[in-house]
This record gives C-alpha cells, structure tokens and sequence, in this order.
C-alpha cells in the first residue's frame, strides 16, 4: 500500500513537472489544487494509513494527526527529488536561529492583530504532547511542498549562486554585497513577474490550505506564506522558511501550553 502510494505521488508530482513545460496553466491549476486540499488529501490518507496497520481510530485523534505527519512525508519527498539541488544547502546557523526568531515573532505578530480586528484575544485549545510533536513534525514536509514545488512552475525564479553564498557565509568577508546580490532576484527588470507570481501562488496556497480552522487564519498564512517564500528566495536555502516556520509553531505550542494528560 504505502509503496503504490510512494510511487504513484512521485509519478504524479513528475508528471505535473512535464506539464509546466508543456501547458503552464493547467500544471499551475494542478499545483494548486493538491497543495490547496493537501490537508484533506493528507487527513484522508492517514485514516487509510491507520487502517492498513490496524489502528483502532475510534478516540485516537493524536494518533491521527502523527500519521498524518508521516503521511505527508511521502509527496514531501518526491518533493525533495525535484527542486533544485542547490536549495538543499544548509544555511548557517546563524541565519537559522534567526529564522527561527523570526518566525517566533510572527506568532506574536498574528496574535496582536488577531486582538485588534476581533477586540479580543485569541482563545487557542491547549495542545496535548501529540499535537505538539505533529505540529513539529509536519514543517519540513509542508515547506518542501508550498515552497519547493511552486518554483517548479517558475523555473526562471532560480536561486543564485550568490544567495546560497549569503545564505552560507553571513559574517563573512562581504555579507552586505552578497545581501546586495540576493536582492537582485527582484530586480524588475529581470523577473519581478515571475518571482511576484511564485510568492503568491506559494502564499494562497498556504493560506487555503488552512480554510478548516477559519476565514481569518486563511489571512494570517497567507501572509506568513509571503514570508516564508520570500525567505526562501532571498536565501537560496529551504532550510530557513523551515527555521521560520518551525519558529512560528514553537512559539504557538508555548503560548497555549501543553496538556500532560
């Protein structure tokens, strides 16, 4: 079962990787779709999953949701094969932490807006250790998938050489002109179109994915989307909208708690 289904998404995803050739429309269309209904495709699959290796589901929600994150692993790796090979770089760890720092102060950021558009605070379910670790468990997978894929349907949005340096070496010899290089990658006279249109794709994506849990977290991943992607672009590395993300979820997981029982 998961061996069909292993290569049936890599097919897919390959698939959909000849059509951004051929028909950009339809193969945008295509990324769309799976990455708009990735959380229902992926909600559905682990019931199967579980069903597969005979897991009782009857009030076993966490256990759900882990095999929802193993799951995702799946298309998330087929992922992995066809992004380009430079952004497996990893970034330093300086501008790891930073990311992760950043994302923390996103988390922050969503819960101060949320207290001024609704005039209260936001009321967040505390997490049992199972939430939390899926939570965890599910960026590098999503990242892979709402970041790596899109730029597939982009292939003039390469990251450079010089980004990856930057990515790599902040505090070197030159930061400030390696920065200056990245920058170029929304240089209007070169790809603006191109790089605008894979933020958003990534962004809406992101941000309809999250359509279950309400309109206005439809808002707030949506801009996080932009930022995680503009990351990405900016440092040639998937490792930091990882960092970023994985900040935001941290800082949510700390904010609500967690419950022991």
């Amino acid at each position: 079962m998961s061996g069909s289904l292993s290569v049936s998404v890599v097919c897919l995803l390959s698939f959909g990787t000849v059509i951004a050739q051929v028909v950009p429309v339809a193969a945008i269309a295509a990324v769309v779709a799976v990455l708009a209904l990735l959380p229902t495709i992926g909600w559905l699959l682990s019931g199967v999953l579980l069903r597969q290796i005979r897991v009782n589901m009857s009030g076993s929600h966490d256990v759900r949701l882990l095999a929802y994150a193993a799951v995702l692993v799946i298309p998330a790796a087929g992922a992995w094969l066809l992004i380009p090979s430079r952004s497996w770089d990893i970034a330093s760890p300086v501008v790891v932490l930073v990311g992760v720092c950043v994302g923390g102060c996103m988390y922050a950021a969503d819960r101060w807006l949320w207290r001024i558009a609704a005039g209260r605070p936001s009321i967040d379910r505390v997490y049992s250790i199972s939430e939390a670790i899926a939570r965890l468990a599910v960026v590098p997978s999503e990242e892979l998938l709402y970041r790596g894929l899109p730029v597939l349907i982009f292939p003039t949005v390469a990251v450079s050489d010089q980004a990856l340096n930057f990515a790599s070496t902040v505090g070197g010899s030159d930061p400030a002109h390696n920065l200056a290089s990245t920058v170029a990658v929304f240089d209007p006279a070169h790809n603006l179109g191109y790089t605008g249109g894979y933020i958003l794709l990534s962004a809406l994506c992101f941000g309809i994915a999250h359509a279950y849990a309400g309109r206005h977290e439809v808002v707030f991943k949506t801009w996080n989307g932009c930022v995680y992607a503009i990351g990405y672009l900016l440092t040639g590395s998937i490792a930091v909208p990882i960092a970023l993300h994985a900040g935001y979820n941290l800082a949510s997981i700390a904010g609500v708690g967690i419950r022991r029982s």
